[in-house]
């Protein structure tokens, strides 16, 4: 855990699930981009990432999050139906009776990674923790495979309040994701849009583009960071 102050009321939540996995490199230069604009700053990382972190300290005015994601049925008809995002909690045979209402309301579902499972939340998740102005104009980046597969995920941040939500719409790779999430900060603090910003980066790299994956966005594309 680590916290920036800067002097404007400008906020942002850099959170990074899987620094043991990937490392820290792209959040220590998006965190020196952010400080060049002002930003206060709170960082997490691993399992302080967890359930309880989420439910009540995801607004600011940006949200950046690296960690897995995926495509899940949440409601147990055998079709995928969500967008899931890995915490970086690991799921153990005590996680069904520690969150027992988040688990028996489908608010979190069993992401597995490799054979490590893992606690991830559902679109319910924020649509039953997040009322409808507490990510007042935030933009939110998730850093993961299949963010915008649909907008199942993306769509409760803006019932919150959020301005734009943006991601991969397929598969990524770690280093294009690391590589293109500093860059899209870089951007971004120069002053272009999201949309530009999106429209500069496209696939980002030979493999992502294997995937068909893009850098996408839903919501305002004219969003600017303050």
């Amino acid at each position: 855990y680590k916290r920036y102050q800067g002097s404007t009321n400008k906020t942002a939540v850099i959170l990074n699930p899987a620094e043991s996995m990937y490392g820290h490199y792209q959040c220590q230069h998006i965190i020196t981009t952010l400080l060049r604009q002002d930003y206060s700053i709170e960082y997490l990382a691993n399992q302080a990432v967890d359930v309880s972190y989420i439910r009540h300290n995801l607004s600011a005015d940006i949200i950046y999050i690296n960690t897995h994601a995926g495509y899940f049925d949440v409601d147990g008809d055998q079709q995928a139906d969500a967008v899931i995002i890995a915490t970086g909690e690991f799921w153990t045979t005590e996680t069904e009776q520690k969150y027992a209402y988040e688990y028996q309301n489908q608010l979190i579902v069993k992401g597995m990674v490799g054979d490590q499972g893992i606690v991830a939340f559902t679109p319910g998740f924020i649509e039953y923790y997040y009322t409808e102005n507490e990510f007042s104009d935030s933009l939110v980046f998730m850093a993961t495979c299949y963010a915008l597969y649909d907008t199942s995920m993306a769509q409760k941040f803006l019932d919150a309040g959020a301005s734009v939500y943006m991601g991969w719409s397929q598969n990524t790779v770690f280093w294009t994701n690391s590589k293109i999430s500093v860059q899209t900060f870089r951007l971004l603090a120069l002053g272009l849009t999201v949309q530009q910003v999106c429209r500069l980066i496209r696939s980002g790299g030979f493999y992502n583009w294997l995937f068909h994956s893009k850098l996408a966005y839903f919501g305002d594309g004219a969003h600017r960071i303050p």
